[in-house]
């Protein structure tokens, strides 16, 4: 930490080994992260089995000045990306309790873009051999394939096929 209670400056970095988020085991998390001039720059890479297979980098423009601000979150643009390759998609429930059991392959190459008040991604996200429980909904997917487009604000379904059934066994 440095700089001055209006202009401060932060660094931030660690790894963690043999972590566990909710169900998902985390063999590796490197993160690395810098603050100054208004601006959050963050750096983060999990390893699976010994190889990479999430990296994100974003850089956030924010206030975190240790004196009062009118506003935390600047209007000004976000950048970022997110990559997967082929990660447990069990992941996405340390994200959220609507999916539940789920397992399968999850590959995203997502960029990030726009403002705080209007974030825009735009890129893919896929998911192979995909099931999951919808505890909100009642039901269990399988044989999930999905093939998903980000543009902006909009997400375009390319492919979506998936089975259900009832939490109580019936199609």
């Amino acid at each position: 930490m440095g700089g001055t209670p209006t202009q401060p400056t932060y660094r931030l970095g660690g790894t963690f080994r043999d972590a566990r988020m909710g169900d998902v085991a985390i063999e590796q998390l490197n993160l690395d992260g810098r603050y100054a001039n208004r601006e959050l720059v963050s750096a983060l890479d999990l390893f699976r089995g010994g190889r990479r297979v999430v990296t994100a980098n974003l850089a956030l423009p924010m206030d975190l000045a240790l004196v009062p601000v009118d506003e935390r979150l600047r209007d000004a643009p976000l950048r970022g990306s997110i990559r997967t390759d082929s990660i447990e998609l069990g992941i996405v429930e340390t994200f959220t309790s609507g999916i539940r059991n789920a397992t399968g392959q999850l590959i995203t190459n997502v960029d990030v873009a726009g403002t705080w008040e209007r974030p825009a991604l735009t890129g893919r996200l896929a998911i192979t051999n995909g099931a999951f429980d919808l505890p909100g909904a009642g039901i269990h997917l399988e044989r999930v394939e999905a093939r998903l487009g980000l543009v902006g604000d909009s997400v375009h379904i390319e492919r979506l096929v998936a089975s259900s059934r009832r939490e109580d066994g019936q199609q």
